[in-house]
């Protein structure tokens, strides 16, 4: 049964608290592993990690009281913010499973609503945000590089900002969704960089069907699929 209560959205942007963790984590890791490659990440069972991406072009459906479609021609920086377990006991010299748990946020620019023949250019936002809960296998195939795949489940809320065309009477999502992804990439580890690795993906969200109130009804974005090609910064610890 669908949750009737829209979610909460912080307004206040939180990159800048991520980008001062990850600069401090960053210089204090490249000094606490002078020891050596003894201190290897695989050896780690915990880390953290922070992801910043780049969508490009994609569009939404539109379906219920209006019919038609958003389009998205490109993107603000989305951004996630990643707590990953990764047990001894699925360790090993060829291949790591991990277990993750992740605060994303989607925030694709909106250029163009269309509804029936007419299409209406704006400057309006579409922020998703949401919490996912994800399994991750890595396989190290030497010299630092380890390529992964990834998949997870969770749940999201949404938020339409600067579009007049659809007459909403409420900005937010009227319902927490369902949401799924699916992302594959690559991460470079090296023994000189001790405890922190650099990781490029590409990340595949998919929601259920979100639901907003116009004025002359609810419309749902059905099923926004943004694809993302992301760039992360781990510590591990």
């Amino acid at each position: 049964m669908k949750n009737e209560h829209s979610f909460k959205i912080k307004r206040k942007s939180s990159y800048p608290i991520f980008f001062t963790i990850a600069a401090s984590l960053f210089s204090s890791s490249l000094h606490a592993e002078e020891g050596g490659a003894s201190s290897s990440q695989k050896q780690r069972s915990f880390y953290v990690q922070f992801d910043l991406g780049f969508m490009p072009e994609t569009h939404s459906r539109i379906e219920g009281a209006q019919t038609g479609r958003l389009d998205h021609d490109g993107s603000i920086v989305p951004a996630a913010l990643t707590l990953g377990w990764k047990p001894k006991e699925l360790q090993s010299e060829d291949s790591a499973w991990g277990f993750e748990l992740g605060f994303y946020n989607r925030n694709l620019s909106l250029d163009r609503v269309t509804l029936g023949s007419a299409v209406a250019a704006t400057d309006g936002r579409v922020r998703v945000d949401g919490v996912m809960a994800s399994a991750r296998y890595e396989k190290p195939v030497g010299s630092g590089i380890v390529p992964y795949v990834t998949a997870g489940v969770g749940f999201a809320c949404a938020e339409i900002k600067n579009a007049p065309t659809l007459k909403l009477t409420d900005r937010k999502s009227k319902n927490v969704s369902a949401v799924t992804h699916f992302g594959a990439g690559v991460g470079y580890q090296p023994d000189f960089l001790g405890r922190a690795s650099l990781w490029l993906g590409y990340d595949i969200l998919v929601t259920d069907s979100l639901r907003f109130n116009t004025q002359s009804g609810d419309i749902k974005l059905m099923r926004i699929r943004p694809q993302t090609v992301t760039a992360g910064l781990r510590f591990a610890f």
